[in-house]
């Protein structure tokens, strides 16, 4: 994408999500540019009022003036630019608050890869440039204009050549420095790569989730010699940039000091001819050095610019990512009190087929399945065999599948996600239980139904953990954000979890491995409450066999496909693939 077109994008966006900003940093720098130049230019003043022996009422009028203008000039920049800083933090916020937005209405399919995540990352670290092409348009670049016009054609009066000799000292500087910015920047991506290693070395030695294994397995000294190793590179790598930064200010110096001797040579020049007095050769000097500092300043915005725009290019085209194209489209809602009926399934999969972006084989092939109302179907399998890819594809998480799922007889794809959203809960094994209240882990900002709450609390044994605490259910979870946080044991974090997909009474229940952190024990009183009190249909992942006694249905799923299904009993008597995992399992509890 050319960047002329990048600019006007970013340019346009900025304006759209802070207008007021844009003003006061374009009046902020006004004010600031022209208080620059009557600073360059009032001694020159000053200095011919008192050659030309005007009256001291001129003259004090004049530094009176002077001063009261700088002043009102001052306050009125300082103003301008604490209300930039706001609104620019708020045009920041902004632009994070659209990429979260973005996200979510991304399909599931590309949330699942470390790509998308990268791509997250880079938007969001990009989000700052809101505020910063802000400041290098409407600020620096704009300011070196207002100095620059004025210098201009000051130091032209002097000598045309002199200006274009001046201008191809600086353009040549500037070619230079542009150089040894490419160094630095070079040397920069090799500082971040070993910072990225010892920042990940440094987090293991001081978090404390990782503190078991490195004491267990004598990791500490071994990491912290890496963890050394590296920062010894990355401050190396600082200091050839350090020196980078060196070489160019002493070149810098030379083109400074030869500029300024040739600006006073020609001014002296001038003046011993009698074409300038004295208060002229003052004014010609700072002419000359706004009209340096000036060009400098506008190279120097270029740059800024072209590296805002590097960063610019991760939020745009992140922004540019397909969405669910069911969220754009106007669709019927299924309607409140719609019944599947005895013959019509409540979910039904007709020859679904899913393949991972550059997988070799499908995850999913030609899936055939019908669930009724109020069924509690188990799906077994190997690792690897598809049960997550096949009820992630139910829940419609997964959308770039072929063939077709139907819930209550309508096409999914034919239904509003959020509607058909309401109709699902879900327990996963990788759930997340988010440092807020107890009470909001579960209901959100719903109202709360304490009294069901509390009979789910009894179903799950739950109570005994909450009775005690002096805040109940309003009692934080992890003290990652509260002292006063409580934590949990993994197998009372996934009861917890279950409790919150029940509380939401949806029609369709998925549990994906749901009792992984429980004991045996603890697994078939799971299972047990689940049958006798959960009425809607329910989908359930398990690798323990026993666990489906009293499923209706078992799917068994082998390498993307349905292998076999049917009731425990008549799985069970085949004596094919359930009855051998099912026979393997067995064994491990057998004397």
């Amino acid at each position: 994408m050319k960047r002329r077109r990048l600019l006007s994008s970013l340019l346009k966006e900025s304006i759209r999500v802070a207008p007021g900003n844009f003003i006061a940093i374009s009046v902020s720098t006004v004010l600031s540019g022209l208080a620059t130049v009557l600073s360059t230019f009032f001694p020159a003043l000053l200095i011919d009022c008192l050659v030309s022996a005007k009256g001291n009422r001129i003259i004090l009028f004049y530094i009176l003036a002077y001063s009261v203008i700088l002043c009102l000039v001052e306050i009125s920049h300082k103003a301008a630019s604490l209300y930039s800083t706001a609104t620019g933090y708020r045009a920041n916020n902004i632009a994070t608050l659209r990429i979260q937005q973005k996200a979510m209405r991304i399909s599931y399919d590309s949330w699942d890869s470390p790509e998308h995540f990268q791509k997250i990352k880079q938007a969001v670290n990009s989000s700052w440039v809101f505020q910063t092409i802000t400041d290098a348009v409407c600020g620096s670049l704009l300011s070196a204009v207002i100095i620059l016009l004025p210098a201009i054609y000051i130091v032209s009066r002097i000598h045309i050549l002199l200006f274009v000799f001046l201008l191809l000292l600086i353009l040549i500087e500037m070619r230079i420095e542009e150089k040894f910015d490419e160094k630095k920047y070079a040397i920069e991506d090799q500082v971040i790569a070993l910072q990225k290693k010892s920042d990940y070395d440094e987090k293991v030695l001081t978090e404390m989730k990782y503190g078991k294994e490195v004491r267990l397995f004598k990791m500490k000294d071994g990491l912290i010699h890496r963890y050394l190793a590296d920062r010894k590179k990355e401050n190396n790598r600082r200091i050839d940039q350090g020196r980078v930064s060196v070489q160019f200010t002493l070149i810098s110096l030379l083109f400074s000091t030869i500029e300024a001797i040739i600006v006073y040579l020609f001014a002296i020049i001038k003046y011993n001819c009698g074409e300038v007095n004295i208060a002229d050769f003052f004014a010609y000097v700072g002419a000359v050095m706004l009209l340096v500092e000036a060009v400098k300043q506008i190279g120097w915005a270029k740059n800024w610019i072209k590296d805002i725009l590097n960063y610019y290019v991760f939020y745009y085209e992140f922004m540019q990512t397909k969405e669910e194209e069911k969220e754009k489209r106007l669709k019927e809602k299924i309607q409140e009190g719609e019944d599947s009926g005895e013959e019509e399934p409540l979910l039904q999969m007709n020859h679904v087929s899913y393949q991972y972006e550059n997988a070799v084989g499908y995850a999913l092939d030609d899936i055939c399945l019908k669930i009724n109302k109020g069924e509690k179907v188990a799906i077994v399998g190997e690792n690897g065999a598809g049960k997550s890819t096949l009820v992630k594809t139910m829940l419609h998480l997964y959308d770039n599948y072929s063939g077709d799922i139907c819930y209550k007889g309508k096409n999914i794809r034919d239904i509003p996600v959020k509607d058909y959203y309401t109709r699902l809960s879900s327990v996963f094994q990788d759930y997340f239980l988010h440092a807020f209240s107890i009470r909001e882990n579960i209901t959100f900002d719903k109202e709360t139904d304490k009294e069901r709450l509390h009979k789910l609390f009894l179903q799950y044994d739950l109570v005994h953990v909450l009775e005690p605490l002096e805040k109940g259910i309003d009692t934080w979870y992890s003290k990652e954000l509260c002292e006063d946080g409580i934590e949990l044991s993994g197998g009372e974090c996934q009861k917890l979890a279950t409790v919150r997909g029940l509380y939401k009474d949806a029609d369709i229940l998925v549990l994906d491995e749901s009792t992984a952190a429980l004991d045996p024990i603890a697994e078939k009183k799971y299972y047990d409450t689940l049958f006798e009190n959960v009425e809607q249909t329910t989908i359930f992942i398990t690798h323990r066999m026993a666990s489906t006694r009293k499923a209706n249905k078992i799917i068994v799923i082998d390498k993307g496909k349905i292998a076999e299904t049917g009731t425990f009993d008549e799985l069970y008597s085949r004596h094919e693939l359930f009855y051998s995992f099912f026979s393997k399992q067995a064994e491990l509890y057998e004397e």
